[in-house]
């Protein structure tokens, strides 16, 4: 008996990290884009802004001085497992699509996946710190495409909404999901329709 309550009381904890919350946040630094109940920015708002933070740094600068010379920049973010030989191949589908020479950043956000409850909020976390690093320039692409694969729908979404918030009115923002992951926490399954469209 005992042994039950605990474990209910353990599945309503995880159940409450992903119910939604009844308005969006304001993007800025310090905030998400992603619906955070109030349990989740508890017990993952740490984790997230580390998240954020170290992905900013571990992207170069002369990648974002590139970036920021006009023309289009691309980021790829793979789904959990990383990159593969499947997302080197549509890198270099997206490089020959351009003939200006836009760049093209594959984001590898493995070291920053935590558990299959998380991934969705970690990805998300990766896709904003991507943001930072690029809105950190002095100037900005002309272009923006966001490329989110499975889990990496996240990161995708977040950088693009937060890239069309803060990059200069008329900048093309794109966003592409190749087989989306939907589902956010264990409690929110249909979050991926409702967010993505």
């Amino acid at each position: 008996m005992f042994q039950r309550r605990r474990r209910d009381r353990i599945v309503c904890a995880l159940a409450a990290l992903a119910l939604p919350r009844p308005s969006r946040c304001i993007l800025s630094a310090s905030s998400t884009s992603m619906d955070l109940s109030p349990a989740a920015k508890i017990f993952l708002s740490g984790r997230l802004a580390k998240i954020r933070t170290e992905v900013g740094r571990s992207l170069s600068a002369s990648s974002r001085t590139a970036a920021g010379g006009g023309g289009r920049f691309t980021a790829i973010f793979p789904g959990a497992g990383g990159p593969d030989v499947l997302t080197k191949e549509l890198r270099s589908a997206v490089l020959a699509q351009d003939p200006d020479g836009g760049l093209v950043e594959e984001i590898d956000w493995t070291r920053h996946r935590g558990s299959p409850i998380t991934a969705g909020f970690d990805s998300g976390a990766v896709g904003e710190g991507c943001a930072d690093w690029l809105l950190s320039g002095d100037v900005g692409p002309d272009a923006v495409h966001g490329i989110g694969i499975s889990v990496g729908a996240f990161a995708a979404d977040a950088f693009v909404r937060r890239c069309a918030e803060e990059l200069p009115a008329g900048t093309h923002v794109h966003l592409t999901l190749l087989d989306p992951f939907c589902g956010l926490g264990i409690a929110d399954p249909g979050y991926g329709g409702r967010r993505f469209g």
